[in-house]
C-alpha cells in the first residue's frame, strides 16, 4: 500500500509525511487530532530535529503540541493517564469528541509511549425540499424484515430531489452537505462486505440528474474507539504486526542517543483511535473553545463513560417467541443524541412509498480533493441496539 502511494503521488523530493500532509489538505476544516504521549526520561532529551518534524505535519492548533510527555510509570492503574488524554482530545476538538480511550484498555505503568488519534466525520446535512419531524420507525436485521432482531431508529421522512438508484436488488441515495465538496452516500445492498471500490462503482451508476422521491432519512450515529493493534495484527497483507511488537519494535529515534545510554528501547504501547460519524440536518457551529487547563503532573479524577441504562425497554411486551436482547448498551454519544423522544413526531411510520433504509446499509462520505475523490469515511450500519432475540423456531403450519 506504501509503495502504491509512494510510486503514484510523490516525487523525488517529497517525503512521505510531505504526501499524507497534502491528502489531508481537503478534510482541514474537520476536528480532528494527533497526539504522541512518551514517558518523561529526564536524562535523555528529546531529538528537537525530530520534534519540529512532528509539530510541523501533525501538529494542532496554536498552543498545543503533537507531542506531550507524561508519566506512565507513576500510575499504577491508568486512569490519571486515560483522564488526560481524554481530556486532550476533548479540549483540541471542540467537545466534540471524547472517551478515545476507554477504562478496560488504557495504558498501564508498563507503557512507554501511545499514539492517540481522533476525528470528526459528521455530515451536516443540506436539503431544500420538504423534510417532516423526526419519527420513530422498525429496524430490521435482514432484508427478510422478521420480527427476530428487530429494533427502531428514527427517521426524517422527505420529499424532494435527489439522485438515486431504488431497485428491488439495491438502493442507493445522495446527500448534500453544508460543507462545501461533502457528500454523503446511502447504499443497501444484499451484500454484508463492500470494498471502497465496488461502492465507487455503484455511485457512478447514479443517474446525472436528480429526481423527485420520497424518501426516509435515518438519524445515523456510528461512534466507537479502537484499539489499532487488535485491527492490524493480523499476517495478512495490511497487517502492521511489527510495529506493536515489543522486542522487534524500536521507536528510540524521537530521543537523542548519547554513548552513556545507548542503546535505549521505546516501543509503542497502543494507537488509540476514534472516528465519530453522524448526521445533522443543521449548519455546521463553531468548535467550542476550550480553556488550555494544566494537565501535566496532577492526578486527574476517574474517567467517566456514559453508559445508558434503557429502562423504558421493561416496559413493552416483546414480539411473540421473543425476548429481551440485552438492555445494557455501551454508548459514545449522549442520551439526548440516542433517545430523540422530544423531537420526534409520534404517528404512524411512512408507508411503502417511501424509500426506507430500515436493513443494515453501508454509507460513505467523499470529497473532491487535489487527487480527485476522497473518502472522508465509510462504514456499515446495522444497528447495534437491537432490542429482540427469538428464542424458537416460528411454528409450522399445515397448508
Amino acid at each position: 500500500m506504501v509503495a502504491d502511494l509512494t510510486s503514484h503521488l510523490m516525487t523525488k523530493n517529497e517525503s512521505i509525511h510531505e504526501v499524507l500532509y497534502s491528502l489531508n489538505v481537503p478534510f482541514e476544516e474537520c476536528p480532528k487530532c494527533v497526539r504522541l504521549f512518551s514517558e518523561q526520561q529526564p536524562a535523555v532529551p528529546v531529538n528537537m530535529d525530530v520534534l519540529e518534524e512532528i509539530e510541523k505535519y501533525y501538529g494542532g492548533q496554536k498552543g498545543a503540541s503533537a507531542f506531550a510527555e507524561t508519566g506512565f510509570s507513576g500510575d499504577d492503574d491508568g486512569l490519571a493517564s486515560i483522564t488526560r488524554i481524554n481530556s486532550e482530545v476533548e479540549m483540541c476538538t471542540g467537545k466534540l469528541l471524547n472517551s478515545v480511550v476507554r477504562e478496560e484498555n488504557g495504558p498501564n505503568r508498563r507503557a512507554q509511549m501511545v499514539l492517540v488519534s481522533a476525528v470528526d466525520c459528521t455530515f451536516y446535512w443540506k436539503f431544500e425540499g420538504q423534510r417532516e419531524p423526526l419519527m420513530k420507525c422498525p429496524f430490521y436485521k435482514s432484508s427478510g424484515k422478521e420480527a427476530d432482531g428487530m429494533s427502531s431508529f428514527y427517521v426524517w421522512p422527505c420529499q424532494g430531489d435527489f439522485r438515486h438508484l431504488n431497485t428491488s436488488t439495491e438502493q442507493l441515495l445522495e446527500l448534500e452537505s453544508h460543507v462545501e465538496g461533502f457528500k454523503l452516500y446511502l447504499y443497501k445492498c444484499n451484500l454484508d462486505e463492500l470494498t471502497a471500490v465496488a461502492f465507487f462503482q455503484a455511485v457512478d451508476s447514479l443517474p446525472a440528474a436528480k429526481s423527485p422521491l420520497k424518501v426516509c432519512v435515518p438519524r445515523v450515529f456510528v461512534m466507537c474507539p479502537l484499539r489499532l493493534s487488535e485491527c492490524t495484527n493480523t499476517k495478512h497483507e495490511y497487517g502492521l504486526r511489527r510495529i506493536f511488537d515489543r522486542e522487534k519494535s524500536d521507536l528510540s529515534g524521537i530521543f537523542y542517543r548519547s554513548h552513556s545510554f545507548y542503546p535505549y528501547f521505546v516501543t509503542l504501547w497502543e494507537h488509540y483511535h476514534k472516528a465519530k460519524f453522524a448526521i445533522y440536518p443543521t449548519k455546521p457551529k463553531p468548535a467550542e473553545n476550550m480553556a488550555n487547563v494544566k494537565l501535566a503532573g496532577c492526578r486527574l479524577g476517574v474517567a467517566v463513560e456514559h453508559r445508558v441504562l434503557k429502562q423504558r425497554l421493561y416496559k413493552k411486551i416483546p414480539p411473540n417467541r421473543c425476548v429481551r436482547a440485552n438492555p445494557y448498551k455501551y454508548y459514545e454519544c449522549k442520551e439526548t443524541d440516542l433517545l430523540p423522544e422530544a423531537e420526534a413526531k409520534q404517528g404512524t411510520p411512512p408507508d411503502d412509498s417511501y424509500m426506507k433504509f430500515d436493513t443494515p446499509f453501508f454509507f460513505m462520505v467523499i470529497k473532491e480533493g487535489p487527487f480527485g475523490r476522497m473518502i472522508h469515511c465509510i462504514g456499515r450500519f446495522n444497528n447495534v441496539a437491537a432490542t429482540y432475540v427469538g428464542t424458537q423456531p416460528p411454528p409450522a403450519f399445515e397448508v
